[in-house]
Formats: structure tokens, C-alpha cells, sequence
């Protein structure tokens, strides 16, 4: 995760002194478009489980009936594409957020009806973690327990790594693009000029980087 943040912050930093038109004969739309659906269609599968069950399990296994948390997926992506379409310009900028509140508000619902007349088909939502929540935590931080294998690593290790995630910084770098000339369309505002390419991009390698640590 390091690496790929770090790769972001070498393609920001030359962003920053050549500017983006490079970017956009480097990957044009019809290059971004195919990379961008593919990455959705590797992940639907992913979606499709995670759909049929619920939060709730015993012995290993979701009480939900699939059925239900089908619906709640089900109007979730309505939500999703009705925000989308028809939504004001703010709610165009967070469709998927809105969604999922939406889901998540069904999910509840149908959770509320399943205690109170103890169907545990109908129990999508464990509210038993929110019991453990805090308001205030200080989380656990990855590098601590890293230190202590620093000095198992070596060239071929790093080189190793490098292999593996560097290509993903790339593949995740057409998304960005994506994402950005998407939203450019919706405002009106071309993104990767205003307030600039390299200034997300660099957010978004430190990001990646302090989410590793």
C-alpha cells in the first residue's frame, strides 16, 4: 500500500511540471471506459455474495432469508440510480452515499419488525456492535507491529512487492481519471485543470500511505 501511494505521488509530481494533456492522450476514453467496467465487473461477484447475507449469524451462517437482504440491495441500487438521474446537483455528488443510507434504512426496518415478532429471517442488521462502539479510540497502528520485521527485509522482498502492487496503482490511477471527468461533467468544471490533478492525486498517495501505517 506504500508503494502504490508512492506511486501516486511520482504521477502527481509530474503532473504537476508537464500539466495533464499527456494523461489525456495517454489514456483517452475508450482506454479509461473498459478499465473502469472491468474493475466493476471483477468486483460484482463480490457484491452478489456479500447480498445474501445478513449481519446477523449463528453457528457461522446469516439467519437473514436471502430474499430479504435481496430487497435491501434491491433498493439500494434504485436509490443509487434515482439520486443519479434525478437528483439536485449535491445529491448527484453522493449518490452512493445517499443509497446506502436508503438500504440501510430498510435493512433496519425489516431487522425492527424481525425482533419484535422473532423472525430471525428478517434480521439483516446486528445491532449488537454498536454497543462496542466509542466515540473517541485510538486505533491499533499497523506500523508498530511492522517495526519488528524490518530487518527481515531485503532487496528481493521489496522488489517482490513492488511487482504486486505497483501495476495496481496504475489500474486504480484510470479510476481516478474517471471519477474525476465524471464529476467534471456533472458540475460543469473540468477537475483535472481546477483545482488540479496533481492536488488529488498527492491527497490520495498520502492517503493510501497513512492508511498503511
Amino acid at each position: 500500500a506504500v508503494l502504490a501511494g508512492l506511486v501516486y505521488v511520482v504521477i502527481a509530481t509530474v503532473v504537476k511540471l508537464v500539466g495533464v494533456k499527456w494523461i489525456n492522450k495517454l489514456m483517452p476514453p475508450v482506454v479509461i471506459g473498459p478499465t473502469v467496467a472491468l474493475i466493476g465487473l471483477s468486483l460484482a461477484v463480490n457484491a452478489v455474495n456479500d447480498l445474501k447475507v445478513g449481519k446477523v449469524m449463528v453457528d457461522g451462517a446469516s439467519v437473514a432469508s436471502p430474499y430479504v437482504t435481496l430487497i435491501c440491495g434491491i433498493v439500494t441500487l434504485f436509490a443509487i440510480f434515482c439520486f443519479s438521474v434525478y437528483g439536485k446537483k449535491m445529491a448527484k455528488l453522493v449518490p452512493f452515499v445517499l443509497g446506502i443510507l436508503v438500504g440501510y434504512i430498510v435493512a433496519t426496518i425489516f431487522t425492527v419488525i424481525g425482533i419484535a415478532t422473532d423472525n430471525a429471517s428478517l434480521l439483516v442488521i446486528n445491532f449488537e456492535a454498536f454497543k462496542e462502539m466509542t466515540i473517541f479510540a485510538v486505533p491499533d497502528f499497523t506500523f508498530v507491529e511492522a517495526l519488528k520485521g524490518v530487518k527481515e527485509i531485503d532487496g528481493s522482498f521489496i522488489a517482490t512487492v513492488a511487482v504486486a502492487y505497483v501495476p495496481v496503482a496504475f489500474v486504480v490511477f484510470a479510476e481516478h481519471i474517471a471519477d474525476h471527468k465524471n464529476l467534471s461533467s456533472i458540475i460543469g468544471s473540468d477537475l483535472l485543470e481546477e483545482p488540479g490533478l496533481h492536488r488529488t492525486l498527492l491527497g490520495d498517495g498520502i492517503g493510501s500511505i497513512a492508511g498503511a501505517l
